[in-house]
């Protein structure tokens, strides 16, 4: 994915790893990947990065996402790893249908 910001500044990414035993560190030959990608399919005159950002998603070992009701009428949702942009519609939808009825 590349978007570029209102500076002109590019914002690439991203890559998710999933696991049991994922390290805290990003790995050189995923960013490669990425950016040998983004030097592929757009003509610049110079890649170079300005700074790096790295997440961590919470993600549940059997189920899609968490569903917690602290309290009558409320829910909250969590726990959908990398794949909040792509489910969250849905989701909500469901959530909103089983708290409110």
């Amino acid at each position: 994915m590349v978007s570029q910001d209102g500076t002109g500044d590019l914002l690439i990414g991203a890559s998710h790893e999933y696991g049991t035993a994922i390290e805290p560190f990003d790995k050189p030959s995923i960013e490669n990947l990425i950016l040998d990608s983004v030097q592929r399919f757009l003509d610049l005159p110079e890649l170079r990065l300005k700074s790096r950002w790295h997440g961590l998603y919470v993600k549940h070992p059997s189920e899609p996402y968490v569903v917690v009701n602290p309290e009558e009428g409320v829910a909250v949702v969590t726990a959908l790893g990398g794949h909040g942009m792509t489910m969250s519609f849905g989701v909500a939808e469901r959530v909103v249908q089983q708290t409110l009825g």
